[in-house]
């Protein structure tokens, strides 16, 4: 399912390139934030790297859900885990084959997830660029860390 049309993945793959060289120099911002959202609850694994994502994206996407990012981006990992860490996962796949998510399928299945979320259609291409800018920072290593023990617990 095509959310966006080829011209706004175009933008969207050009703006991901911008904010990936902004975090190169870019500030960054402590958060809390579970890694795998199956996890115990009462002991969730973190992020590594001292859970520092790019303050500029976190910002945008609070602002625009209108909620905390620490919840959003529990609640999406939550949703886009099973795609990112499985062996078959369509998210996994196209890291593998390509390297990052900065692509038009991969933005595509990512705006997918979050509408299925219930992210309003109008939010969908204000945070598609800066969630797909922290989850290629972050590195699918990092994402996908104790995953296979979280799931065979």
């Amino acid at each position: 399912m095509n959310i966006f049309t080829e011209e706004e993945l175009q933008e969207l793959t050009q703006e991901i390139e911008r904010q990936l060289q902004e975090l190169e120099v870019a500030g960054t911002v402590s958060i809390r934030v579970p890694a795998f959202a199956r996890a115990d609850e009462e002991n969730p694994e973190v992020l590594q790297r001292d859970s520092q994502l790019p303050r500029k994206q976190v910002e945008v996407i609070a602002q625009v859900i209108g909620r905390s990012f620490s919840t959003f981006f529990k609640d999406f990992l939550d949703a886009a885990l099973d795609s990112i860490c499985e062996k078959t996962g369509k998210l996994n796949q196209l890291w593998q084959k390509l390297g990052d998510w900065n692509n038009p399928a991969s933005i595509n299945i990512i705006a997918s997830v979050l509408a299925g979320m219930g992210i309003a259609e109008k939010n969908l291409r204000l945070i598609c660029a800066p969630l797909v800018a922290i989850l290629i920072d972050l590195g699918i290593e990092a994402l996908c860390r104790g995953y296979k023990r979280c799931r065979q617990s």
